[in-house]
């Protein structure tokens, strides 16, 4: 099963493609029945509700907490209303389109501006401006991604998912490039790193996003069978690198070849 990246508006979900005999009967969100609610949230994301479609999938969580597709949806419209849509930017990765960033920087600014822009940070000032509401989204999002990966939801999404997991992936560099701002360490451009404050509880949690990342990237490398020229291969290369460096820098013990997730 594949499925449409992460705030893509053309999500696959259930109630895609379904007749909605209650459509014009009931206001969006209103009803219980689930089949419904997928309809409405679907209806919600094509339209970039994305505070509709967040209702209606929370909804259907409230009662269905391991329903896969709600998860998903639920995290691509979470997303998109913290002002981060990586949809293109994954579904570019996925089918090695020439346009797909060939490295990590460009990717995250790819995520940011819809194409890569220059910059000193690995973190592009549009997702610096908009550090709160996406540092809450994706602690919110990361768990429900999780559920599919662990393989803990419903299974109608399986862990291998190569979208699932190159979102989720993508969310850890996030999380991990977001929580050292302001903290003492930054990561620049070209994967170096540097230790201003010594904080070893930070710099462990921060390591172990980026090994779940590259440990992401490793499944979607498998799922799609990808060889070392793809744009993945290389994504994947760069957290490597990125966390070998941090490593050094920041005296943390973690190993690469442990997934922490």
């Amino acid at each position: 099963m594949l499925l449409v990246p992460l705030a893509a508006l053309s999500l696959t979900v259930s109630g895609c493609g379904r007749s909605n005999i209650f459509s014009s009967a009931h206001r969006a969100g209103e009803s219980t029945d689930t089949r419904s609610l997928e309809a409405d949230a679907y209806a919600a994301l094509q339209n970039k509700d994305y505070a509709t479609a967040i209702t209606c999938y929370s909804k259907i969580l409230e009662t269905e907490p391991s329903n896969a597709e709600a998860l998903y949806g639920y995290s691509a419209a979470k997303l998109a209303d913290a002002g981060l849509d990586i949809g293109e930017l994954v579904a570019n990765l996925i089918r090695e389109q020439e346009s797909a960033p060939a490295r990590l920087a460009p990717a995250l600014s790819a995520m940011a501006y819809g194409s890569p822009q220059q910059a000193s940070n690995l973190l592009p000032d549009a997702i610096v401006a908009k550090l709160d509401a996406l540092s809450s989204a994706l602690d919110d999002i990361i768990p429900k991604l999780e559920k599919i990966v662990r393989g803990t939801s419903d299974g109608t999404i399986s862990p291998n998912n190569a979208d699932v997991n190159l979102n989720l992936g993508l969310c850890y560099i996030l999380r991990a490039a977001i929580r050292v701002q302001n903290s003492g360490i930054s990561f620049d451009t070209d994967y170096n790193v540097l230790v201003t404050e010594q904080n070893i509880e930070l710099a462990t949690e921060v390591g172990k996003d980026i090994i779940r990342a590259y440990h992401r990237f490793n499944t979607v490398a498998v799922a799609l069978g990808i060889t070392n020229e793809s744009a993945i291969a290389n994504v994947r290369q760069d957290i490597n690198d990125l966390f070998e460096e941090f490593k050094d820098e920041s005296g943390i013990t973690l190993d690469i070849n442990i997934d922490y997730i």
